[in-house]
């Protein structure tokens, strides 16, 4: 991978210990993070940042993830892609209905979300 890619992704996750873990993993592939711990935080933080991607949980406090890809959707002019990672499967059809581009359930390899990341933002990242 290109250790000079500029893209930025923000993690929208409750829990703490999956949020660092998500975190840790994508500084360490040399992606700059930010991170709001429910969906109302995440909206503000993208009204004030170039986020290229949304990694966001459903089920949290404030305002959940699918409520947060509505807003995105009603808000942004170029809405940002959001891929859902949440502990329930249920929610996939529905995510993928609203227009998430990719969903995993918990637990999740981490490697196929890096792949992923690294496949869809290719032409970004070769910059």
């Amino acid at each position: 991978m290109n250790n000079n890619h500029l893209l930025e992704i923000l993690i929208v996750e409750d829990n703490l210990s999956i949020r660092e873990l998500i975190n840790a993993i994508l500084n360490k592939n040399n992606f700059r993070t930010n991170y709001a711990d429910n969906g109302s935080t995440a909206l503000s933080i993208l009204k004030e940042k170039d986020i290229d991607l949304v990694i966001s949980d459903i089920n949290m406090p404030v305002m959940g993830g699918i409520e947060l890809l509505d807003c995105i959707k009603d808000n942004f002019s170029n809405p940002h892609p959001v891929i859902f990672v949440s502990g329930d499967p249920n929610y996939e059809e529905l995510a993928l209905k609203k227009g998430a581009i990719k969903f995993y359930t918990k637990p999740f390899p981490i490697t196929e979300l890096l792949t992923f990341i690294e496949s869809h933002f290719e032409e970004k990242l070769l910059v």
